[in-house]
């Protein structure tokens, strides 16, 4: 591995239990911007890319040009982020921001590590504003996907964000996870599946024909 790859790169190579361990990492350091530092900050464009791992597997959190200091600044949304992990709330920007627009990104971030997968592949940005704020549309999930994941991904995609879990929550959630040999097995058996790439192109069909009904 090189002195620093991309969370999109890391995912791809490492095998093993390493899901829910880098999972677990990446919610930490999201939760310190969340509660732990001096000011509390939204990161707004958390994405696979944007978090590195060094020559000794510690994850950083990187690139905060569109960060958001909640403490000592207004709240107000403005544009920013990359579409397929961007809240509702950041496309429509019909509400003041949170910590909460990190927690639906992060979810956009378990999904890429569970599925190996770019999260709405092929499609223009244009039309995931579409699907995420006037449509309602999230990623797809196999039923086959352990519950506790599945129940994790759909609490950070609440479409309000006063009904999102919590950092804190989620790395709860990733503790009793990661000690749970039973779960760790699951997640594992999981991942070596086809189930998925099937539902993303299921998904991704109908999706288009929407779009051609519509014109979209």
């Amino acid at each position: 591995m090189s002195e620093e790859e991309s969370g999109s790169e890391v995912i791809f190579k490492l095998g093993g239990n390493w899901e829910l361990e880098l999972l677990d990492r990446i919610a930490s350091g999201i939760n310190y911007l969340h509660y732990d530092a001096v000011d509390t900050i939204i990161h707004r464009d958390l994405k696979s890319k944007n978090v590195v791992m060094d020559a000794k597997n510690v994850c950083k959190i990187c690139d905060f040009g569109t960060s958001k200091d909640l403490t000592h600044s207004c709240t107000a949304p403005t544009w920013g982020g990359t579409a397929a992990w961007m809240s509702p709330e950041i496309i429509t920007q019909a509400e003041g921001l949170t910590t909460a627009t990190d927690v639906w990104s992060y979810g956009v971030v378990l999904w890429e590590m569970l599925s190996r997968e770019v999260p709405y592949k092929d499609f223009t940005e244009f039309r995931i504003y579409s699907l995420i704020s006037q449509q309602g549309v999230t990623l797809t999930i196999p039923d086959s996907c352990p519950e506790q994941l599945k129940l994790l991904m759909k609490n950070c995609w609440r479409i309000s964000p006063k009904d999102r879990i919590i950092m804190k929550q989620i790395l709860t959630e990733l503790t009793q996870m990661e000690s749970n040999p039973q779960i760790k097995g699951e997640c594992q058996n999981f991942l070596n599946k086809e189930d998925w790439k099937i539902e993303i192109q299921k998904q991704k069909n109908e999706l288009e024909v929407k779009f051609t009904e519509k014109k979209i």
